[in-house]
């Protein structure tokens, strides 16, 4: 159910049916090669946010373009937010669901989420809030990269195109696309050698033109596939999250040691909490349980 949608009784009981679980879809406006739209990262994001709604109840918030893209500043059409401002709306945000009784929250960003999203979870032990905040990160099956024609991918690639073809192929513009496949520069890779991970430019360096891979192959198809393994990876995430205890408990227990640190071996500083575990591990998400079955 989408938040916006709703009407205010219709939203108060949306928080009883959700378990108090909500979605923040979320993505950025920057350029993908010439052939995608500009706002694909949220147009998937959204949708696949909406269909795992639709499946395990949550209520969606709308979607955020908003997401960090500082590496687009040198093509047209992106818009890129201050660092701050991210953050500082992501805790907007989480603060106002969780005013409203959602206190559950789970990320769900499509890229650009290697940094900023886990610097926010770090940023919540400053404060003691009331709520939990999970950040949704999945990656494919080698099965499904065994689906694809083109030797590498990264970025407005074979499945992004087949994502959008699926969802909406009037935004796509096939004959805009590269005459052959893009590979990355690696122009960094002599300061990889020495253990350098990045510099400020190490994002445009490997994808200057914004693109790493070739859209020629993405098939509608295809990206029914890719879109429907999201959501279902999604409904698991939705289910976790809803029968997840420990993680509150643990928030709760850090909170309080927080304020009266010990100095000193603890062996039940967890406060019984490591022995309840063992559940939840077992209702890990098994990844094969949501591959296309074989025909």
């Amino acid at each position: 159910m989408l938040w916006e949608n709703l009407t205010v009784p219709q939203f108060a009981d949306a928080v009883q049916s959700t378990d108090g679980v909500c979605i923040l879809p979320m993505g950025v406006m920057e350029p993908h090669a010439l052939h995608l739209p500009l706002g694909i990262d949220s147009f998937v994001s959204f949708e696949v946010s909406k269909r795992a709604a639709e499946i395990e109840p949550a209520i969606v918030l709308p979607v955020s373009y908003w997401g960090p893209n500082h590496a687009c500043y040198h093509r047209a059409g992106g818009i890129v937010i201050r660092m701050e401002t991210v953050l500082n709306l992501l805790q907007d945000i989480c603060d106002e669901a969780a005013r409203n009784g959602l206190k559950k929250i789970i990320i769900n960003p499509t890229g650009h989420d290697g940094v900023v999203f886990p610097l926010f979870m770090q940023r919540q032990l400053e404060r003691d809030v009331d709520y939990v905040v999970y950040h949704f990160k999945m990656s494919y099956p080698p099965e499904f990269r065994e689906m694809l024609k083109a030797k590498e991918v990264g970025h407005a690639d074979e499945m992004e195109t087949s994502e959008m073809l699926y969802l909406n192929k009037d935004l796509v513009d096939m004959n805009a696309l590269s005459k052959e496949p893009v590979t990355r520069t690696r122009v960094s890779a002599h300061l990889s050698a020495a253990g350098l991970s990045q510099t400020f430019t190490h994002w445009f360096g490997e994808y200057p033109i914004m693109q790493v891979g070739h859209g020629g192959a993405g098939t509608a198809e295809k990206g029914d596939l890719f879109i429907n393994y999201r959501v279902k990876a999604l409904v698991n995430a939705i289910r976790t999250v809803k029968n997840d205890t420990i993680s509150p408990e643990l928030q709760k227990r850090y909170q309080e040691l927080k304020k009266n640190p010990g100095s000193g071996w603890d062996p039940d500083i967890l406060n019984g909490i490591l022995e309840r575990t063992t559940l939840e591990r077992e209702r890990r998400f098994d990844g094969q349980n949501l591959l296309p079955k074989a025909k």
